[in-house]
């Protein structure tokens, strides 16, 4: 008897932990979308990455877009950083903190890379409206060897 009664506990606290997860959007699928603004002519590299995923290099040109796709986690410890190089030079950004961001992005962040910060474009509702730019941290930024861009997303994985 005891042990049926402690699996109708444990199915009650699962069904609510899920209806609460569902009302909140944590088990919605959220994209972020990052796009080139370093000016004409300026390529950006970008490499993002997970704990558990790494998604690869891609090259944008100027004003092109990049944009994936997740679940974040029921935890709310969802973290997604990326390495950005331009003009040799790399820069670390955590592009999607979960606890920082799903307020505020709902199931879509939008950035902006600009030279000297990263900006979320806020939706036009959210109040205050205050663009929210956030600089790279200076103990990331890293020169680049020539010819070594290819292959640098290499950041440690203490995350």
């Amino acid at each position: 008897m005891k042990t049926v009664y402690t699996c109708i506990i444990l199915l009650q606290i699962i069904t609510m932990l899920v209806q609460m997860s569902q009302t909140v959007g944590v088990l919605e699928e959220t994209t972020v979308s990052i796009t080139n603004q370093l000016g004409k002519g300026t390529n950006l590299q970008v490499h993002c990455k997970s704990k558990q995923d790494d998604l690869g290099i891609h090259q944008l040109p100027f004003q092109s877009s990049y944009q994936f796709t997740f679940v974040p986690r029921i935890w709310g410890d969802t973290l997604f950083f990326c390495g950005f190089v331009w003009n040799n030079t790399l820069h670390w950004y955590d592009i999607y903190v979960q606890d920082r961001d799903a307020e505020v992005c709902g199931v879509a962040c939008f950035w902006d890379v600009y030279e000297e910060h990263a900006c979320v474009r806020l939706p036009p509702t959210y109040k205050p409206y205050v663009p929210r730019c956030l600089g790279y941290p200076d103990s990331v930024k890293n020169r680049l060897p020539s010819g070594l861009n290819k292959n640098f997303a290499t950041k440690n994985e203490t995350v």
